[in-house]
């Protein structure tokens, strides 16, 4: 049995990456990255209470996730943009699956603890990754990404796949990956 030391659980990554349009010339590539955590509060910190305080300040202090208020959905849209020698980015950052959040100063605690948290992610050791049964059973299919059901796009392989979006080496990959693009946003921010 796994123990939950850092008052995130069922954790749960995945990235979606395709070509919009692709000619000689001309590039458009979207990445889409989903991390899916369940916060908490236990007598290792107050995770929930920390993150919906910094989402209470924020310009998006209604984005909870209403199905399941401890759940927090991070999506990471990144649309390349390659026209001749020219390359231009343009991230995305989606709360539970609301409104975007932008990168602007009332915004930049929450932003801050969001990277935190990636990076804790990141940096977790294996055995403190815990999913629960329940979660498993319940929510993960529709839990990672929004409004997709990943028992339908998994079909039969929907077992192995969902526990493989949810191991530790996926989701720390993932977490790591999504820190280095907040990273990069913010260094354009602040410069």
């Amino acid at each position: 049995m796994n123990i939950n030391f850092t008052g995130i659980q069922n954790i749960g990554y995945k990235v979606q990456d395709y070509q919009v349009e692709n000619s000689r010339t001309y590039k458009q590539k979207c990445d889409e990255h989903f991390i899916n955590l369940q916060l908490t509060n236990d007598e290792n910190g107050n995770d929930l209470t920390e993150f919906k305080n910094k989402l209470a300040t924020s310009d998006i202090a209604s984005n909870i996730n209403y199905n399941h208020p401890d759940y927090l959905n991070i999506i990471f849209s990144k649309e390349t943009i390659i026209d001749y020698d020219d390359k231009s980015t343009d991230l995305n950052i989606i709360i539970n699956d609301e409104d975007e959040l932008e990168v602007n100063d009332r915004n930049l605690p929450l932003l801050s603890h969001i990277a935190k948290l990636l990076t804790r992610i990141s940096q977790s050791d294996d055995d403190q990754f815990m999913i629960t049964k329940e979660y498993l059973e319940n929510d993960a299919a529709t839990a990672i990404i929004p409004g997709e059901n990943l028992e339908d796009e998994y079909g039969n392989d929907y077992f192995y796949k969902i526990v493989q979006d949810h191991s530790p080496k996926t989701v720390k990959q993932g977490a790591t990956k999504m820190s280095e693009i907040l990273t990069e946003r913010m260094i354009d921010y602040f410069s």
